[in-house]
This record gives C-alpha cells, sequence and structure tokens, in this order.
C-alpha cells in the first residue's frame, strides 16, 4: 500500500480560504487531526473524543471526523482498541537505539528527546544519515522527508511592532554573534589549545 503524501490531509477545505497548509486556519487543522490520529491508534479503551472547541475549528463532530479517518485510513479502523500503539512506540525506540549506537563509534553524542535528537551543529549531516538509515532498518521502507523550513532569523518573536524591545534584541544579537565566533574559532582551530580541552579533540577536522 502506497502511503499518502500528507496522513493528516483528510481533504477538509473551507471555500473562502485558499488551501496552504503551512499558514493559519488549514495548519491549525491538520495539528488537531494529527492528535486525533495518534490518540485514535493509541487508545486502546475507545474512550477518546472530539473537544468541542477542536470541533468547532473543523466543522466536523467527533463522529463525522472518525468516519472520514475510516474513509481516508481504512487501515486504522482495523487496530482500534488494540495494541498497536505501544508496538509504535516499541519500533520508535528501537530506532532510538539504533540511531545513538551508530554514532558513538564515530565520536558523536546524540541527546534523543522523545523522536528527536540534540547533536552539535557540525555533526547535523551523521545524525540525519544515521536517522535514515535506521529508520529504513527498522520499519523496512525509506523515509520520506518533507521540505526543509524556510531559515529563520531567530528573533521574530521580539518583533511587536512599536513596542519592540531594542535592549532585548541586542542581547538576543550579542548571544547570536558570540555562537557565530565559537562556531568559527572550532573551525579554524580543530586542535584545542587549552589543557582542560586536551581529552576532547573533536572527531574529525572541520571542512
Amino acid at each position: 500500500m502506497t502511503p499518502p503524501d500528507d496522513l493528516y490531509d483528510l481533504g477538509i477545505r473551507d471555500p473562502n480560504i485558499p488551501y496552504d497548509v503551512t499558514k493559519g486556519h488549514y495548519k491549525k487543522q491538520r495539528e488537531i487531526i494529527k492528535k486525533f490520529i495518534n490518540a485514535l491508534i493509541n487508545d486502546e479503551r475507545g474512550v477518546h473524543r472530539l473537544s468541542d472547541a477542536r470541533s468547532k475549528i473543523l466543522g466536523l463532530s467527533h463522529e463525522e471526523l472518525i468516519e472520514l479517518v475510516f474513509e481516508r485510513h481504512p487501515i486504522i479502523k482495523t487496530v482500534l482498541n488494540t495494541d498497536t500503539g505501544l508496538y509504535l512506540q516499541f519500533l520508535d525506540s528501537q530506532i532510538a537505539e539504533a540511531v545513538m549506537l551508530d554514532l558513538m563509534p564515530q565520536g558523536i553524542v546524540a541527546l534523543p528527546v522523545h523522536d528527536s535528537f540534540l547533536v552539535r551543529d557540525d555533526f547535523l549531516p551523521e545524525l540525519q544519515q544515521a536517522m535514515t538509515s535506521a529508520f529504513e532498518k527498522v520499519v523496512g521502507v525509506a523515509a520520506v522527508l518533507k521540505a526543509e523550513e524556510q531559515a529563520k532569523d531567530g528573533f521574530d518573536y521580539l518583533d511587536k511592532g512599536n513596542k519592540t524591545n531594542i535592549t532585548e534584541l541586542m542581547e538576543e544579537h550579542s548571544v547570536s554573534f558570540h555562537r557565530s565566533y565559537v562556531l568559527s574559532w572550532r573551525s579554524q582551530n580543530p586542535e584545542p589549545s587549552h589543557p582542560n580541552l586536551s581529552f576532547y579533540k573533536p572527531w574529525r577536522p572541520p571542512d
């Protein structure tokens, strides 16, 4: 069975709003549908219900949403009230373990955070390779990655129109400049000069 491009797109459209899943209305709907489908799969006792507030946003009742989910994804109906959710969580743990075991011999420490990982910026290519390889090894199919999001400057939350706090903005920029300086220094000084760092040489010279 060929998986859909977007599991959480159930075809719900507002005739007055152009479809764009990255924008307000449809983004909010997708988040609700995503949580609803995952709750269904993990709901062994069949007690999960769509809240009134979320029902209003979707324009669907709990029963209507379930029927739409079954219509688009009949396989989900076959796993209701089962331990399928636990099994999928187990697969998720196997993927996470495989990622960390793949990176350890390379001298890369990956800190797991739910289904994500934290590594040094310069090890991102190795992390992505380890994650895609682990997924294919455990699941048996190649992962389909969504397009990378547009880079943000990190200061969007400080933009408050006429009320922008200049002091906060300058402090945030200072932190950013310091981080850029540290990364630049590392790339130009692959051999640590401080005695306390002598045991922690970079795993590889920078590109």
